[in-house]
């Protein structure tokens, strides 16, 4: 369905004077991702690793520096104007602020007959209703501002948004992230249930590691622009191989009581993605870390036809872990 070949993004940061070298900021580097038809792929890390970039990047929201997008073995990252928009109804993004990014001029009805018009598709009154009802929102919502819907029916609403030009792939950004635990979980519900009746293919973006393990096929853990380790779900949450994915399924709080578990509390901070330095991106958080890890460029490894890791010293590492997730 979608396949990213070396996928970069770069930043220039401007310079307080002429006599200041140029920095490169380094958001997205060297991504390698396949996403089967039909299938989720979670994408998990800490705020500021290029998660969002990423996804943005998928959606053609931002252009990338380097590297290749196909949707369905159609190229797709040179595509501009008219050639682009066509292609847009293939995929459609959910964004992690709701309000943000509805536009407060315009009613629920306004705001799905757009995209509708804009796509050259029934833009009636059946159509909106349909729409809504799918989401789980009733009519009587049409002729409400966003100001004046909750958080979840704002949610609601920009799902119903993406889904109105009937997308084989939604990219969504932290879509909960902003709402409280009980919307939380009857959104991530509709998102099971829509993809299900609608088989779509989703990328699903999220900090939390439980929400992601409740949709995801395959998880992918970003860290400082590069991915860490990719494997199926269950995969990550048994047979965890990275030192990241370890100290980020171990930092989850237990739903069992008692002691005995393993814990690889991550110190200090995310270092500065600008002029990134050279060898593995994890080594000044890493308590494994040596000196060959200095020479290292995360290379991914595979360590069966499904696990991939970007860890030199990865067959070292403890063995047989339990997660309580």
């Amino acid at each position: 369905m979608l396949e990213l070949k070396n996928l970069g993004k770069d930043y220039t940061i401007k310079r307080n004077s002429v006599f200041q070298p140029k920095n490169r900021l380094v958001a997205v580097d060297h991504i390698n991702i396949r996403l089967k038809k039909n299938s989720t792929l979670g994408l998990v890390g800490e705020s500021g690793c290029g998660k969002s970039t990423l996804g943005r990047l998928i959606c053609r929201l931002e252009e990338p520096s380097r590297g290749e997008i196909y949707l369905d073995g159609q190229a797709i990252h040179n595509l501009k104007g008219t050639s682009l928009r066509r292609i847009r109804r293939k995929f459609q993004p959910v964004f992690q602020d709701p309000y943000g990014s509805l536009n407060p001029r315009l009613t629920v009805y306004r705001t799905l007959e757009e995209p509708l018009r804009l796509h050259d598709k029934p833009n009636n009154k059946n159509e909106i209703n349909n729409l809504l009802e799918m989401v789980g929102l009733g009519n009587e919502v049409m002729g409400r501002y966003p100001h004046q819907l909750s958080g979840g029916q704002r949610q609601r609403l920009g799902l119903a948004r993406a889904l109105a030009v009937g997308p084989e792939l939604i990219i969504a950004d932290e879509p909960v992230s902003s709402l409280d635990v009980s919307i939380q979980a009857q959104i991530l519900n509709l998102f099971l249930d829509l993809q299900e009746r609608l088989h779509l293919s989703m990328i699903f973006i999220s900090h939390d590691l439980r929400v992601v393990g409740q949709l995801a096929d395959e998880v992918a853990v970003m860290y400082l622009g590069r991915i860490m380790e990719l494997a199926p779900a269950n995969e990550i949450f048994s047979n965890a191989k990275h030192p990241y994915t370890q100290a980020l399924l171990e930092a989850l709080p237990k739903l069992k009581p008692g002691r005995g578990r393993l814990r690889s509390i991550l110190k200090g901070e995310l270092p500065s993605p600008v002029n990134p330095a050279p060898g593995c991106r994890f080594y000044s958080r890493c308590k494994y870390a040596g000196k060959e890890c200095l020479d290292y460029e995360n290379e991914l490894f595979s360590i069966d036809v499904k696990h991939i890791v970007a860890c030199c010293k990865w067959h070292q590492l403890q063995q047989n872990r339990k997660y309580i997730c």
